[in-house]
């Protein structure tokens, strides 16, 4: 399956970014300044890309789990 993910995307991390349990895909746009993330439907598709401003040229994407538990 395509996915339409715009210009120039060049990192991309999975993780689970809706805390659904299912591992979404993000990925830097640096020709948009944004940070795009399609989020897993759980069926194994992914839903249409949504961007997010993050400021000039973004290089780099990754992830992190943090808990409250201590």
């Amino acid at each position: 399956m395509a996915y339409n993910v715009g210009i120039s995307p060049n990192s991309i991390v999975a993780a689970d970014f809706n805390n659904d349990t299912w591992l979404d895909l993000a990925l830097t746009l640096s020709n948009e300044s944004s940070v795009g993330v399609l989020f897993n439907d759980g069926n194994g598709v992914f839903q249409g890309l949504v961007k997010y401003t993050v400021g000039s040229s973004p290089s780099s994407v990754k992830a992190n789990y943090y808990s409250k538990s201590g």
